[in-house]
């Protein structure tokens, strides 16, 4: 009988959960991490994890642990169905493993953090923000401070009060979004980073970015720098910036002007195009954020990952199509202080990961097929039921009942 049916399907439905995991930069860790939540109303049967170790053992891990990562890194997870990054893959990484690719997700800004008393409006050329981070500026009162704050002897700043610089000691995730942009702003910090980049952080370094935050917070005259949704949530002061003539400052809107403006400028970083990375930093658009940059999903397009079997490989893709597609996702982003892929973009992307995905050397992608039914209110509940039962089956197909 139907009861029976039940309890048979589930427990076929217990025994045929599926577990996808992922791991790598902690930026778009609280997007990538809530979005399994409400992607189990859709496929309950498939888990989704997410663990920000970081971008730099995300990229090792996704292509082969053993071979790619240090002996010594034996962080969990160690194998994963795919990686996040900000920064990019290296020429040695494709030709060791040409089947990774990287597929933008979603746009964060990094912004100015900083403490000082009453003052709620600082505005920095980026330049002179540059500057400040290579330590050629190093107190408050500096005129290239001075000239963007017309106000600042109302501030009653001591005079010669150093600016106290925090950074993380690491240059991914966020910081390197921040370096990237920086060394665009200005040709000398370029040539500082590019000459000793684990150096160049001659300042207080702080592990983690909650922890700059709650820095900055506790101390006075400090500067540092932190992803655009985590510095808003926690209440730091966060600088404007100039873009050109008019003064622009951090929000999901500027993050979206930037895409606008750059975000589907593939290549515009010396790579190929194919490989659909892109810089969206140093916008010249009035309304554009300029400290930005996409966040990556990192995957092997050939097998997903040398564990995978093809059904891990389908749900992975499936996963992520929802990710790109779905409006609770778009607001869960932008909740968090990202923004989207503006829709030509996203549906450019898209169209080339499913394209891309394959297993056995076969695409995994497929859209189900609808088989519809019409019939009385009287047996509306109990097809409704029954299209339910019929669809842990056979989840290829999607079966709907509409009743007159």
């Amino acid at each position: 009988t139907l009861c029976l049916i039940l309890n048979k399907v589930s427990v076929s439905y217990c025994e045929s959960t599926v577990s996808i995991v992922g791991a790598g930069s902690s930026f778009p860790a609280d997007v990538y991490s809530e979005a399994p939540f409400a992607y189990k109303f859709i496929k309950p049967e498939v888990l989704v994890s997410y663990v920000p170790l970081a971008s730099k053992p995300g990229k090792c891990h996704i292509p082969s642990h053993p071979k790619n990562c240090r002996a010594d890194d034996n962080r969990s997870p160690i194998h994963i169905d795919f990686a996040a990054s900000e920064s990019l893959l290296s020429s040695s990484d494709y030709a060791a493993f040409p089947d990774l690719q990287m597929y933008p997700t979603v746009a964060g800004a990094v912004v100015p953090i900083y403490n000082l008393k009453n003052v709620t409006d600082l505005v920095l050329s980026r330049k002179a923000l540059a500057q400040i981070f290579r330590r050629e500026i190093q107190v408050w009162d500096d005129p290239r401070i001075r000239e963007t704050n017309p106000q600042f002897d109302s501030w009653r700043i001591p005079k010669g009060q150093p600016i106290a610089l925090a950074v993380r000691p690491d240059t991914w995730g966020a910081a390197h979004i921040f370096v990237k942009s920086l060394s665009s702003f200005d040709e000398a910090f370029r040539h500082q980073m590019d000459a000793s980049p684990n150096s160049s952080w001659t300042v207080s370094s702080l592990d983690g970015n909650g922890a700059l935050c709650m820095h900055v917070l506790a101390k006075p005259y400090t500067l540092s720098y932190a992803p655009f949704g985590l510095a808003r949530d926690l209440g730091v002061s966060m600088a404007g910036l100039f873009n050109g003539n008019a003064v622009v400052t951090p929000s999901t809107t500027s993050i979206e002007y930037a895409l606008l403006e750059k975000g589907s400028a593939f290549g515009n970083t010396g790579e190929d195009p194919r490989r659909l990375t892109c810089d969206i930093h140093n916008g010249q658009l009035p309304q554009a954020w300029p400290i930005v940059g996409y966040s990556y999903l990192i995957v092997r397009k050939g097998s997903g990952s040398p564990q995978a079997d093809c059904t891990r490989v389908r749900h992975n893709v499936d996963f992520w199509y929802w990710f790109w597609q779905e409006p609770a996702v778009h607001a869960l982003a932008e909740k968090h202080g990202f923004a989207v892929l503006p829709k030509r973009t996203r549906d450019f992307v898209v169209s080339r990961f499913i394209s891309d995905m394959q297993c056995n050397g076969k695409p995994v992608f497929q859209t189900s097929p609808a088989l519809a039914i019409e019939g009385t209110r009287a047996l509306a509940d109990l097809f409704s039921l029954l299209c339910m039962v019929y669809k842990v089956l056979n989840e290829d197909i999607d079966v709907a009942y509409t009743s007159g």
